[in-house]
């Protein structure tokens, strides 16, 4: 290479060096650029809830475009339909683009993915129920309800009720077996209380069969969990054979988006967990609310403001340049603030909702 070549090479090795600066996320010079790759079921079976996690993101983008212009936010959406096979499809194609933070949901999508993610060693979110997910993982973080904080609820209500026997119907996947088996029937046998154990398949929807079965079982108290339309079928066929207003029920976080499918009557029989979102009546929820719907022609569900949050969590990370887990704000689901295990720190209620009126089961922390 002549002397003047050798020139010309340096200069354009500077030249990329110094592009590849800019470019560079940072938390001194003020310029950002990060890229967040979402694999979510935006339709399909499960459709409600990456629709929630996209459109939450999405307003959380407008506000921070507003609030700080000079940080560049790109969110890659890819809708996976509610297929694992797909969304493994959709990882293969993203990982070949740069990526800083990774967003994947919901169950069976993120459990065919999540061992290929960790190896990325960027922080992953996820958008499921399982109770240790994040202590499995080093690098998954969680901006949602879980099965580790709502068990403990779930136990609090058994002993508050004295169930002597009490009937477990769930969605069988690999994460609520072992809610059930591994956390709930443990406790049941340390106290004394009788089980019958009701899985079912998540295509499910007819439950007349399993309604029939408890109905004349002697169960005291009844926990639900599933999916939302399974939860819709579940409800339905519980209130024809009269088990919500004979038996104290308990439905899982899930029931949040079923009532919006149910009548009064029968959201009106049901107890049901949720996070303190739920039940805020702050003028700050409803002035976000207002700007979710004029933007999105909807009512907003939990899931859309924990998305919301998370978006800002990542925000608030890259300003800061702190790990997930050592930021703290103040967001629409209320102080955001993570674990050591990269779990968002959430209260929990138990409500029933009658006549436009909020009636608190169960609200001790």
């Amino acid at each position: 290479m002549s002397k003047k070549h050798g020139i010309v090479f340096l200069c354009v090795m500077v030249l990329i060096a110094i592009v590849a600066l800019v470019h560079k996320r940072c938390a001194t010079d003020g310029n950002y650029d990060i890229r967040i790759a979402c694999n979510v079921p935006i339709t399909g079976d499960l459709g409600t809830y990456g629709e929630a996690i996209r459109d939450g993101m999405l307003l959380a983008q407008a506000d921070l475009k507003e609030k700080d212009p000079s940080f560049a936010m790109e969110i890659d959406f890819e809708d996976n339909a509610s297929n694992a096979n797909l969304a493994s499809n959709i990882f293969n194609k993203q990982k070949l683009s740069k990526i800083d933070y990774y967003v994947s949901g919901v169950k069976p999508q993120t459990m065919t993915i999540i061992d290929r993610v960790e190896k990325l060693n960027i922080p992953h979110f996820t958008w499921i129920f399982d109770a240790y997910v994040t202590q499995k993982y080093n690098n998954a973080y969680r901006c949602w309800v879980n099965y580790r904080v709502e068990a403990e609820y779930i136990k609090k209500f058994v002993e508050q009720k004295q169930a002597k026997k009490i009937a477990l119907v769930y969605v069988q996947l690999p994460h609520t077996d072992e809610l059930v088996n591994t956390i709930l029937v443990p406790f049941f046998k340390e106290k004394g209380i009788q089980y019958i154990i009701e899985p079912y398949n998540s295509e499910k929807v007819d439950f007349k069969d399993v309604a029939t079965k408890l109905k004349n079982s002697g169960i005291d108290a009844v926990y639900v969990n599933g999916f939302k339309f399974n939860l819709i079928g579940i409800a339905k066929a519980f209130e024809d054979y009269k088990i919500n207003t004979t038996c104290n029920n308990l439905y899982t976080y899930d029931f949040m988006d079923a009532k919006e499918d149910l009548n009064d009557v029968i959201t009106s029989h049901i107890n049901y967990i949720v996070p303190s979102y739920e039940i805020d009546q702050s003028q700050a929820k409803k002035d976000w609310q207002e700007r979710f719907i004029a933007k999105f022609k909807r009512t907003p569900r939990y899931t859309d403001a924990y998305a919301y949050d998370m978006t800002f969590a990542i925000y608030q990370s890259v300003k800061e340049n702190k790990p997930i887990k050592d930021i703290t704000f103040d967001g629409i689901t209320g102080k955001v603030e993570f674990d050591e295990s990269g779990d968002i720190v959430t209260k929990l209620y138990i409500i029933n909702y009658t006549n436009q009126e909020i009636n608190y089961v169960l609200q001790e922390n």
